[in-house]
């Protein structure tokens, strides 16, 4: 399902995978530092734009500098404006470019649209930075599951839980709890903590303060619930009933002490 772009490009179906050509390097190459860390094929076409390259390959190895310097930033500013010049042209990251037909089918699939609207989708998505949105609906139409991807992992790394995730899909009317949490995660990725420290404000106030929302067992394994019951001297029933509340008013970090705290 693999398509070649160029000689050391090469796309697959769970987005962009880099292969240096000849034998392996001990040094990571320009091609692996840029997906390493969690850029894509489609961002650096953006980032060309931005900057006026001649070719793709030249604006990784410009990004990967940067990135060795660990100016993350400018690489994503650039890319941000990278997508403003563009304004919404889907044609720069075209879905079947990137994806094989057997994806696409599973992406409109997953939203149950034809497969015109789902390509279409898929490019959006691309373009807006949303590739993990992609790749999780693959893999859940596909039965098959998807590890953490960049989006994910920086959700995550911010302290925020499931719980906060089902909050903002009920305030806001999300289809799927996914796609709220590649959404917020790229939105952190960007430097925008703000904004999705608003949207979780907003959500936790629309729900106010009702815990069942959030069962203690879909954040916390049931060897952690029961430490958390021991430090906190609860029965079992007392202490996912208080979990829960913690959760949905924000203080995961205070369960993850009292678990800490039990050993």
């Amino acid at each position: 399902m693999s398509r070649p772009v160029s000689a050391t490009l090469v796309l697959t179906a769970s987005g962009l995978a880099l292969l240096a050509s000849g034998a392996a390097q001990a040094a990571a190459t320009p091609q692996e530092t840029f997906v390493k860390a969690g850029f894509t094929l489609c961002d650096a076409r953006l980032m060309q734009k931005s900057q006026g390259d001649g070719s793709v390959e030249q604006t990784i190895a410009s990004a990967a500098l940067q990135l060795g310097k660990g100016e993350v930033d400018y690489v994503r500013k650039s890319i941000a404006r990278g997508r403003r010049l563009n304004n919404g042209d889907l044609s720069l990251c075209p879905a079947e470019e990137f994806y094989g037909a057997e994806d696409i089918a599973l992406f409109a699939k997953y939203w149950d649209i034809p497969t015109s609207e789902a390509k279409r989708k898929m490019s959006e998505n691309l373009i807006d930075g949303y590739a993990d949105s992609i790749r999780d609906a693959i893999a859940t139409a596909s039965d098959k599951p998807a590890a953490p991807g960049p989006n994910e992992n920086a959700y995550a790394e911010a302290g925020y839980t499931m719980c906060d995730a089902r909050l903002m899909q009920q305030a806001f009317g999300d289809r799927f709890i996914k796609e709220r949490i590649s959404t917020a995660g790229e939105k952190l990725r960007r430097g925008d903590g703000d904004i999705v420290a608003g949207w979780v404000k907003q959500a936790r106030e629309e729900n106010a303060g009702n815990p069942t929302l959030c069962p203690a067992e879909e954040s916390f394994s049931e060897d952690e619930i029961a430490r958390y019951a021991r430090a906190e001297k609860l029965t079992d029933a007392a202490a996912r009933e208080t979990i829960a509340q913690a959760l949905v008013d924000g203080k995961a970090a205070a369960v993850r002490a009292a678990i800490a705290r039990a050993g």
